[in-house]
């Protein structure tokens, strides 16, 4: 059985902090630690990564209404590239 500490989990991404940490184990069904001394816990490492494994993955929401900055900035690239066209279209003709 391999161990780890506190430290390990935060340094593997796995948690930032103990409060955190305390409500999965009550709340979230986290692998509760082993204790190895009076003030010293850890925890079995194949069952924090098969917790991990089984947790559901965030999926980023897409926003179904439209961005009115985004739709003005599209509006002004097509302006601006109309334009550089346009300088362009002269250069060439040599005027």
């Amino acid at each position: 059985m391999e161990l780890g500490r506190f430290r390990r989990l935060k340094v593997e991404g796995i948690v930032d902090n103990w409060m955190t940490l305390r409500r999965w184990i009550a709340n979230e069904g986290f692998p509760a630690p082993i204790a190895l001394g009076p003030n010293s816990v850890a925890f079995d490492m194949a069952a924090v990564y098969a917790w991990v494994a089984s947790r559901p993955r965030r999926v980023p929401k897409i926003s179904q209404r439209p961005n009115p900055k985004l739709k003005a900035n599209e509006e002004e690239v097509q302006r601006a590239s109309g334009a550089q066209t346009d300088i362009s279209e002269e250069i060439k003709r040599g005027s």
